[in-house]
């Protein structure tokens, strides 16, 4: 959480409308505005799904290499349970 983040929210006017209105209040300064405040924290989100790929392909081939795909082939696709 960034502490110059004052407020951030969205709201969706209207369920059948594909828009969204971003709302981002940051402390009054030259460094810290929304615009910046809004890629950074985009920065940080694919950062974070980046983690989050990494880590489920690296759990993927240990589970490949332990012998736990069946059939043993590579790329078969898997069922979550």
């Amino acid at each position: 959480m960034d502490p110059t983040n004052l407020f951030a929210g969205y709201i969706v006017p209207h369920p059948l409308q594909h828009r969204v209105q971003i709302k981002i209040h940051t402390k009054a300064d030259d460094v810290h505005n929304p615009g910046t405040a809004m890629k950074d924290a985009l920065m940080g989100l694919l950062g974070e799904t980046r983690k989050i790929k990494d880590g489920f392909t690296q759990a993927l081939n240990d589970f490949d290499s332990a012998g736990g795909n069946e059939e043993g082939k590579e790329g078969d696709d898997y069922e979550l349970e």
